[in-house]
């Protein structure tokens, strides 16, 4: 078992710094367009965390308000993810501004949803700090939540992998629709047990963690296909492997 160290953040921010340097996601002319969502598996209270710390760092969170654009469903992973995003891409779309202590994950899919639009370009509302701005902001998150870092993941949770892609299910789907997904690919082929009681991916125990558990399955087992992730467009791809603890995505 990996033995679990405490970083401090100044080493964090090192590590992020060199492993991502110039590497950074490149969006121009409308191409190559990325959005940053909350990992499915993230726990409620680092969610609240990230809303938090965007809030406090620039965002301007009023699309979350009763009666907004991104207020429904009204489930604390949707509202995470609308102003990850925001911060991700007010922040020059750079791998280790959509990490949120591991708690982030990068899709190529867009996210936005009836009226709830995700960015694709650079916001006007905010200057893109330079880099060195964008890591004490990350330091200053590091220390306010004081997050305990694995040293063994640290150094990679930046990484894009090549081509290789996952599937997750969308922040903002219905339950009845994720419930649909499950059953759907449970009965067609995918192994499910992962989800059981005592099982791998049992904890934690939501229905998005779930769905998007067997919802990977599925596309791994069929070509890892666009439309193998559409699941009625509830599905995203993402280009950061989702794995947590021993759940493995394939």
């Amino acid at each position: 078992m990996a033995s679990r160290v405490t970083m401090t953040p100044f080493a964090v921010v090192l590590l992020m710094f060199i492993s991502t340097y110039g590497s950074f996601v490149k969006v121009a002319n409308g191409q190559n367009n990325t959005w940053c969502i909350a990992r499915p598996s993230a726990e409620q209270t680092v969610l609240q965390n990230n809303i938090d710390f965007a809030c406090s760092n620039g965002v301007d969170c009023s699309v979350l308000a009763s009666g907004q654009a991104c207020s429904l469903p009204d489930t604390i992973i949707n509202h995470a993810s609308v102003v990850m995003n925001l911060y991700y891409s007010a922040n020059g779309r750079q791998p280790y501004t959509c990490s949120f202590a591991n708690s982030g994950l990068i899709t190529t899919v867009d996210p936005s949803y009836g009226s709830c639009v995700y960015p694709t370009v650079q916001l006007d509302t905010m200057a893109s700090p330079p880099s060195y701005r964008i890591l004490l902001r990350y330091f200053y998150y590091l220390m306010a939540f004081n997050v305990n870092i694995d040293s063994n993941k640290a150094a990679t949770w930046f990484t894009l992998k090549g081509n290789y892609t996952w599937c997750v299910a969308r922040p903002s789907s219905e339950e009845t629709m994720l419930q649909n997904n499950i059953d759907f690919a449970c009965s067609n082929g995918v192994d499910c047990s992962v989800l059981a009681s005592g099982q791998a991916c049992s904890l934690p125990d939501t229905i998005i963690n779930h769905a998007s558990v067997v919802m990977n399955l599925y596309y791994s087992a069929n070509g890892r296909r666009p439309y193998t992730c559409s699941f009625a467009n509830s599905g995203l791809i993402t280009t950061v492997d989702p794995s947590y603890g021993s759940c493995v995505y394939p």
